[in-house]
């Protein structure tokens, strides 16, 4: 299959389009009268080549090119070889394919472009780079690169060889095995699908960017797994974002949450089926289904870590235990082992120790990003950081089982008041108690629990626990709204939580429902606590009861 494509010049706008003598040869056959049909018009007619010494497109060609569109200097005309026939098309400079097939014009008005999917006989690797070198040195790097994934694309992927593998046989950049993945997508463009062709557009890769071959030795080194976990409301979050990650640029973060019904393929990414629509030469609109890779957080971020190896990239799973953390995983699991110093592969500290086979993704990211793996294989780069967390009181904090924490930094926050804690000596709503004291208090009784056995420790209370909205600025303020929203949080985790087998050891009064507790916390406040935990205080006393008498 072939196409011839000429650029315009202000002289084919006001007279005959003029055509070299070799094209009409080598192109035409020595024909003088051609059968013409305008791709988007339909519009058909007869070209005559006028002038044996000084050929020009005659006859119909004006009047077919006129239903094409309006003709300016620079548009291109492309006309294709098909059965018995010849099909022009009009591509003006303001539609995306033209940057491509400019560039495989160079300087030149006339270029004849072949397109051979089916080869005459095998070619090795080895000839396939002499031809590579060949097209390279002909048409000065890219456009030969366009032309070379244009007529051989198709035959090195049934065959299995790789672009970056025959740009290093022939001794050029791998970097420009991105440019022949563009020539080979500009097949659709010129092949025949019917006996005039209903052809497809050039996709736009303006944007694209270029092949990069990623190597394991160009990554600093770091990285590793880690999980921060402890009480409810300790801060974790505001721990990983503000103090662990502060100074880090958020392009360089991603954060995602696992959840009961979330995935592997929610995590990684996955093929979805897309609708796309073209036009047929009739003007009749199709619709077909394509499949697309819509990837997921950890691809995202991959590929992020991969294109900046001199960069440390983090992953935040928010809530780690709270899904199926080892289906969500899969077949990644492999890749949470890090090559320790001294490894006998010297590969960079953090890396994973072995790579897998996983063709979405790879595909994807060579296809997709221009990202060529080592052997298409993943693996953590050790610029790439994995940072969970999780609460110590969730009740499926089991399902990470000891082989997944094995794999893991496991670090507990400490669950105390910082200095620059911004509301600990708020109020706790119509008391006289701050909130640094509240959970001082709660925790120590928590603790000391022995109906709560062995997990007591994980039951306390965070700083963070409860919003500073949730708190009163002044001592004694009276807003039942407050009180309110306070109560049902955090008076419904202590009696659904803490004092689910001992209420009686923790309520006066041994109130027998929520409502009830929330009741009595709005009469008395913290006075409700059997105990009298919050008495003599130095915070302050609690506010009066509605029958005067402070408790």
């Amino acid at each position: 299959m072939r196409i011839y494509a000429r650029k315009l010049f202000p002289h084919d706008i006001s007279h005959e389009i003029s055509v070299t003598t070799s094209i009409v040869s080598d192109f035409f056959g020595g024909n003088t009268q051609l059968p013409f049909v305008g791709k988007s018009s339909g519009a058909q007619g007869t070209v005559q080549i006028n002038s044996a010494t000084d050929p020009r497109f005659g006859g119909d060609c004006k009047a077919i090119l006129a239903q094409e569109g309006d003709a300016d200097v620079d548009d291109l005309i492309i006309i294709r070889e098909l059965k018995n026939l010849y099909e022009m098309e009009l591509i003006k400079k303001t539609d995306p394919r033209y940057g491509q097939i400019i560039n495989l014009l160079g300087d030149e008005r006339h270029t004849v472009i072949t397109v051979d999917g089916s080869m005459d006989a095998a070619l090795t690797e080895d000839e396939l780079a002499n031809k590579l070198k060949e097209l390279y040195d002909q048409y000065q790097a890219y456009p030969g690169m366009l032309l070379f994934g244009l007529r051989y694309g198709d035959y090195i992927s049934e065959n299995g060889f790789k672009y970056a593998t025959l740009c290093a046989k022939a001794g050029i950049s791998k970097s420009y095995a991105r440019e022949i993945y563009k020539g080979r997508k500009l097949v659709p463009f010129v092949a025949e699908r019917n006996e005039i062709g209903a052809l497809t557009e050039i996709p736009d890769d303006s944007e694209e960017e270029p092949m990069y071959e990623v190597k394991y030795e160009d990554f600093i080194e770091g990285g590793k797994n880690v999980i921060y976990y402890g009480t409810p409301g300790c801060g974790k979050s505001f721990y990983v974002e503000n103090d662990l990650l502060g100074n880090v640029d958020e392009k360089f973060k991603y954060r995602t949450t696992f959840y009961l019904d979330y995935t592997h393929t929610d995590f990684v990414g996955q093929l979805m089926p897309i609708v796309k629509r073209e036009k047929d030469l009739d003007g009749n609109e199709k619709e077909y289904v394509s499949y697309k890779f819509i990837p997921g957080p950890f691809t995202i971020a991959l590929e992020k870590a991969y294109t900046n190896p001199k960069e440390n990239v983090y992953l935040i799973i928010e809530e780690i235990n709270r899904g199926n953390a080892a289906g969500i995983l899969g077949d990644l699991f492999q890749l949470l082992d890090r090559e320790k110093p001294g490894n006998k592969k010297n590969r960079p500290v953090g890396q994973s120790e072995y790579d897998i086979d996983k063709v979405d993704v790879t595909n994807y990211l060579r296809d997709e990003k221009g990202i060529l793996l080592p052997n298409d294989k993943l693996f953590l780069p050790s610029n790439l950081t994995l940072i969970g967390t999780m609460n110590t009181s969730d009740q499926n904090v089991s399902t990470l089982d000891t082989a997944f924490k094995r794999r893991w930094q496991m670090e507990k926050l400490n669950n105390v008041f910082k200095d620059d804690h911004p509301y600990k000596k708020y109020y706790i709503p119509g008391t006289s108690v701050s909130w640094e004291l509240f959970v001082n208090k709660i925790n120590e009784k928590i603790v000391g629990d022995d109906q709560i056995g062995v997990n007591a420790e994980d039951k306390q209370i965070g700083p963070f626990f409860i919003e500073r909205a949730s708190l009163d600025v002044n001592a004694n303020e009276k807003n039942t709204e407050r009180q309110r929203a306070f109560a049902y949080k955090m008076l419904e985790y202590l009696w659904s939580n803490v004092s689910k087998y001992g209420r009686p050891s923790w309520f006066k009064g041994d109130p027998k429902t929520l409502d009830k507790l929330v009741e009595n916390f709005e009469k008395d406040g913290v006075g409700i606590f059997e105990g009298d935990i919050f008495k003599d205080e130095s915070d302050g006393l609690q506010m009066p009861s509605d029958n005067g008498q402070k408790e």
